[in-house]
């Protein structure tokens, strides 16, 4: 019986390669298109990570614990770090405060808007009742990229000068 044999040329092998030519091309592609877009994302982006945390530690004493988005964690990883989870059991919010501690409150437009207006994490009439009775405003930094709400999610921030510009990021430090 006499055995198939394929040419270096056959239809099967034809096929393969130029199947595998489409996949690397496809590829190559997806790559260079993933690489623009980081270019012009990088090109956009007008934030100074090590600046803004360099800030925020102007206000936060070395050991502090502070409440905050989990963005800034990267940079105050040296304290004890408490961020939005810890709010979603429904106990109210003076409470869950005092029982972890939190010494400083970090609080931008992300935490007014998308955690207490979006996401209802927490009763933001709560929240804003604590930090008027219960904290006093420490410090303030402005960023053009850090403390943005995100992308416009609720109509408060929509279309607004938190849009544009820089963005204000509080400290506040939680009274005894």
């Amino acid at each position: 019986m006499a055995r198939p044999t394929s040419s270096p040329h056959s239809p099967g092998r034809d096929r393969d390669r130029d199947e595998r030519r489409h996949r690397i091309d496809h590829a190559a592609t997806s790559l260079a298109s993933v690489f623009a877009l980081s270019i012009v994302a990088a090109s956009q982006w007008e934030g100074d990570y090590d600046h803004f945390v360099g800030e925020l530690r102007t206000s936060i004493p070395a050991g502090a614990t502070i409440q905050g988005e989990p963005t800034y964690w990267f940079g105050l990883a040296d304290h004890p770090y408490i961020a939005d989870q810890y709010f979603s059991d429904g106990a109210p919010y003076a409470e869950t405060v005092r029982r972890l501690g939190i010494e400083y409150i970090v609080v931008d437009e992300y935490f007014l808007d998308t955690v207490l207006k979006v996401q209802q994490l927490v009763d933001e009439s709560e929240v804003l009742d604590f930090l008027d009775r219960h904290a006093e405003l420490v410090g303030e930094v402005s960023d053009p990229q850090y403390g943005k709400a995100a992308w416009g999610e609720s109509s408060t921030y929509q279309n607004s000068v938190y849009e544009a510009g820089d963005h204000v990021t509080r400290i506040y430090r939680v009274r005894p």
